[in-house]
C-alpha cells in the first residue's frame, strides 16, 4: 500500500507513528504497508503517558480547578485567569478589580479597591506590585491576605501563598520560597479554593529550587509528581531535564545511579531521540541495504548518546528501574544479546513483545509468533498496572494481526484486527475487499457487524457501518443484488437513496437482460447506465483503489497500490493465496471509476437494441462518449464517436459529440422504429432494382414452365 509522508509529529508521538503512515488528517494508519518496516520498528509508550504515570496523582485537582488553556495560547491565558478573578463579584466589583489591574503601582490600584473584599484587594494590589518589580511591597501585600481570618482570606489564600513563594524564590531565598509552595499545597489539601491550580504548579516550582541545588532526583520526582496531575509543562520541563542530560555523557553514571532520573532518562531516550516518524518514511536507504536490523537505525550523533546512556547503565552496578523499556531502547540501537538478555529478565507486555522481535529476526517464525499472542494476552493480565498505553496495546495487537496473516488464516487476521479497525482501518478494509472471499466477508460481517450502529458520525470511521458498506458493494459488483440490499442501511436520508439506487440498478440490470421487447431492453439497460454513471461510487465503488469511494474517489494515500507492496520478511508474507486472493478480487475492469466503464457497457446493451438511425441510439453514444473523456480514456470515446459515425444519423448535436448531449428519447421510438424499417425497405429495393427485376423475369418463367408442364402431365 503506498502512502505518502506522515502528516507531522504533533499528530502524537505515540509509538504507533513509527510503524503505521497516514496522510492527510482522519486517515488511519496502517500496518500492512510494508509489514517488514511493521515488525522490525521498535516498539514504546508516548513519553506524555510514560512521565504521567510514574506516580499516582497527588488529588489535588479538584472540582475547583479549571481547565487551563494550552499555555501557549496568551490570550486565552489572560481570558481564564481573568475569569477566575472576576467569579464570584459583582458587576462593579469587577470594574474596580480591573481598574485595579490597569494601575501604575500599589497604592494608585489600593485607592481604586471600591468595596472588593480585602482579600482581593491586597492579593491585587500585590499583584500589580509584583508587576512592577516592586518585590517587598508585593511580598508584604500577599502576606496581609495570609493574615486575614481564613473566612476572609479564602478566595486568594492559595493565590498569595505561591505568589509569595515565587518572590522568595527570586529574592534567593530558596528555602523560605520551598516553605511558602509546600503550604499552597498544604491549603488546597485542606479545601482552600485553587481555580487556578496552583497547588500543582507549585510543585513545578518546587522542582526548578531542587534542579537549581542540583538535586536532579528530587527534581525529577516533583516534575512526575506534577505530570500524573496532568500538567503538560511538567512533562516540557522533564524533557529539557533529560535533553541536558544526555547531552552530557560525563554525567551519566551519577544520573543512572538514581532511580526516578534512570527511568526518565531511558524513556526519553526510547521514545524521543531522534525523529523516528520523518526517518521511517523519507530515508534513502533501501531494504535490500538495510537487512533485518531492527528498524531504520538512529542519525550518527543520536546514536553516540543511546550508547553512551546504555553503556552507563551496564556499568553502574545499581538497579534496573525500567528492564523492558531498556531492552527495548538495547534493540533500536542494535544491541541485540544484551536486549534478548534484558527482555529475559522480565515477564511484561513490552518485554513479550521485544522478545516475540528478536525471535522473528532469528528466524523461529512459530516462536515469534507465540510471543506476539503472549504479549498481547499479557496486556489483558495487567490491566490493573497497565505497562503498556492504549495506542500502544492496539500497535501490538495490529502485528499479532500481521504475524496471523502470515500464517494463513484471513478470516483470524481480520477478528484479531476487528477491536482496532477504527485507526487501523486501511488494514481492515484493505483484508475485508481484496483478500476474504465474498462469502467470508459476509460471514465475518454477521458475526461482528450483524446490525447498523448509531450514532452514524463516528470518527474517524464507524467501522461497523463501514463494513457493511464494504459488503453490499462487493456483492453488488459480484452481481449478488438480492443479498446486497439488506446491507444498504437505510438509516439516512442518503442511505435510503442509495439503497433505493441499488434497487433500481438491480431491477434495470435484470429487464435488460430478460425482456421480450427490443426496445424494453434498450430503456432499461440505458436505465442501468444512468444509474452507474451518477451513483456508481456508492453502489459498485471500491473503497481503496482503483476507486478510492472513501474520498469520493481522490486517492489520499489510503488503502494498496496495484500492485501493493508485497516485500517479504523471512516468510511472514504475504502467502501466495494471499496474492492469488487480491488478484481474484479485482472489480472488473480494474480500472479507475470502473463503474463508469460498466455504464457504457450498458449504453452499448442500450444501443444494440435500438435503431442505429434513432435520436436514442445517437443520444446514448454520446453521453457514453462523455462519460469516457471525463475518464481520461480517450480511445474508448473515439470508438463510441466512429461507432456512431459509421451507423448513426445526423442530429444536431453531433458537432459537440460527448458534450451537453440530450436524453434518448424513447417515446417516439415506435413510430421511429416503422418510418426507418419502411425508408430501409424503399432504399434496399432501389439499390438492387435490377437484381429484384431479373428475379421477377426468372420468377415469371419459372412459373409458366410450371403451368407447361403440369398440363402436359393431365
Amino acid at each position: 500500500m503506498r502512502k505518502s509522508k506522515v502528516c507531522a509529529l504533533a499528530l502524537g508521538l505515540l509509538a504507533l507513528a513509527v510503524t503505521a503512515r497516514a496522510c492527510f488528517l482522519g486517515v488511519p494508519w496502517q500496518l500492512l504497508d510494508n509489514r517488514r518496516e511493521t515488525l522490525i520498528a521498535t516498539p514504546s509508550n508516548s513519553f506524555a503517558w510514560e512521565v504521567s504515570h510514574w506516580v499516582s496523582p497527588s488529588g489535588w485537582v479538584s472540582a475547583s480547578v479549571n481547565v487551563p488553556p494550552s499555555a501557549g495560547d496568551w490570550v486565552a491565558v489572560q481570558q481564564w485567569r481573568v475569569a477566575a478573578e472576576n467569579a464570584g463579584l459583582a458587576p462593579g466589583q469587577q470594574a474596580a478589580l480591573k481598574a485595579m489591574r490597569a494601575a501604575p503601582g500599589s497604592d494608585a490600584a489600593m485607592a481604586v479597591a471600591g468595596d472588593l473584599p480585602d482579600a482581593v484587594r491586597f492579593y491585587t494590589a500585590g499583584a500589580v506590585a509584583f508587576a512592577n518589580d516592586d518585590l517587598t511591597g508585593a511580598a508584604d501585600d500577599f502576606r496581609r491576605v495570609i493574615a486575614l481570618p481564613a473566612a476572609q482570606a479564602a478566595p486568594r489564600v492559595v493565590w498569595a501563598q505561591f505568589m509569595l513563594g515565587r518572590i522568595e524564590a527570586r529574592l534567593g531565598k530558596p528555602e523560605e520560597a520551598e516553605t511558602a509552595f509546600t503550604r499552597t499545597r498544604a491549603l488546597t489539601t485542606q479545601g482552600a479554593s485553587d481555580p487556578l491550580g496552583l497547588a500543582i504548579a507549585s510543585l513545578g516550582e518546587s522542582g526548578r529550587l531542587r534542579l537549581d541545588a542540583g538535586d536532579v532526583e528530587g527534581a525529577v520526582r516533583l516534575y512526575a509528581e506534577q505530570a500524573a496531575d496532568g500538567s503538560n509543562e511538567a512533562r516540557d520541563s522533564l524533557k529539557m531535564v533529560a535533553e541536558d542530560a544526555m547531552a552530557h555523557p560525563d554525567r551519566l553514571p551519577a544520573l543512572v545511579s538514581q532511580p526516578a532520573t534512570q527511568r526518565l532518562l531511558v524513556v526519553y531516550a526510547l521514545v524521543l531521540t531522534g525523529d523516528y516518524l520523518h526517518a521511517l518514511h523519507t530515508s534513502g536507504v533501501g531494504h535490500d541495504e538495510t537487512p533485518f536490523t531492527g528498524f531504520y537505525p538512529p542519525e550518527d550523533g543520536d546514536l553516540v548518546q543511546l550508547r553512551a546512556l546504555l553503556n552507563a547503565i551496564e556499568t553502574s552496578n545499581v538497579a534496573v528501574v525500567e528492564m523492558d523499556r531498556l531492552a527495548a531502547l538495547a534493540y533500536r540501537v542494535g544491541d541485540y544479546p544484551e536486549a534478548q538478555s534484558l527482555a529475559e529478565r522480565q515477564i511484561t507486555p513490552l518485554a513479550l513483545w521485544i522478545r516475540a522481535k528478536l525471535s522473528l529476526q532469528s528466524g523461529n517464525r512459530d516462536e515469534s509468533a507465540r510471543l506476539f499472542a503472549a504479549a498481547l494476552r499479557a496486556t489483558a493480565e495487567t490491566q490493573g498496572s497497565a505497562s503498556l498505553e492504549p495506542a500502544t496495546i492496539g500497535l501490538l495487537r495490529g502485528e499479532v494481526a500481521v504475524t496471523v496473516l502470515a500464517g494463513g488464516d484471513f478470516v483470524q487476521a481480520a477478528t484479531v484486527l476487528w477491536p482496532v479497525g477504527a485507526t487501523y482501518w486501511g488494514d481492515l478494509v484493505y483484508l475485508a475487499e481484496r483478500v476474504l472471499t465474498t462469502n467470508e466477508l459476509k460471514a465475518f460481517v454477521g458475526v461482528h457487524a450483524a446490525e447498523p450502529e448509531h450514532p452514524r458520525d463516528t470518527w474517524p470511521v464507524n467501522i461497523v457501518n463501514a463494513i457493511r458498506g464494504v459488503l453490499a458493494r462487493r456483492l453488488m459488483r459480484d452481481g449478488r443484488y438480492k443479498e446486497a440490499l439488506p446491507y444498504f442501511d437505510g438509516l439516512t436520508p442518503e442511505e435510503k437513496e442509495s439503497r433505493a439506487n441499488a434497487a433500481a440498478l438491480a431491477g434495470a440490470l435484470r429487464r435488460s437482460g430478460s425482456s421480450f421487447w427490443a426496445g424494453n431492453r434498450a430503456k432499461a439497460a440505458w436505465e442501468a447506465a444512468a444509474i452507474l454513471r451518477v451513483n456508481g461510487m456508492e453502489l459498485t465503488g471500491t473503497t481503496t483503489s482503483p476507486d478510492y469511494g472513501l474520498y469520493g474517489g481522490f486517492d489520499q494515500g489510503f488503502g494498496p497500490t496495484d500492485p501493493p507492496n508485497f516485500t517479504d520478511l523471512e516468510g511472514i508474507g504475504p502467502l501466495q493465496d494471499e496474492r492469488v486472493r487480491y488478484d481474484a478480487s479485482r472489480p472488473k475492469p480494474d480500472l479507475r471509476f470502473h463503474y463508469r466503464y460498466l455504464a457504457v457497457d450498458q449504453a452499448l446493451i442500450a444501443a444494440d437494441n435500438l435503431p442505429a438511425r434513432s435520436q436514442a441510439f445517437a443520444a446514448i453514444l454520446c453521453n457514453a462518449s462523455g462519460w469516457m473523456m471525463s475518464s481520461h480514456a480517450d480511445e474508448k470515446a473515439r470508438a463510441l464517436y466512429l461507432r456512431y459515425t459509421k451507423e448513426g444519423a445526423i442530429v444536431p448535436f453531433a458537432t459537440h459529440f460527448g458534450h451537453d448531449c440530450p436524453d434518448p428519447d424513447f417515446s417516439a421510438l415506435s413510430a421511429t422504429r416503422w418510418k426507418l424499417f419502411t425508408i430501409d425497405v424503399r432504399d434496399a429495393i432501389h439499390q438492387r432494382k435490377r437484381s429484384i427485376e431479373m428475379a421477377g423475369v426468372l420468377l415469371v418463367l419459372a412459373c409458366g414452365l410450371g403451368v407447361i408442364w403440369v398440363r402436359r402431365k393431365s
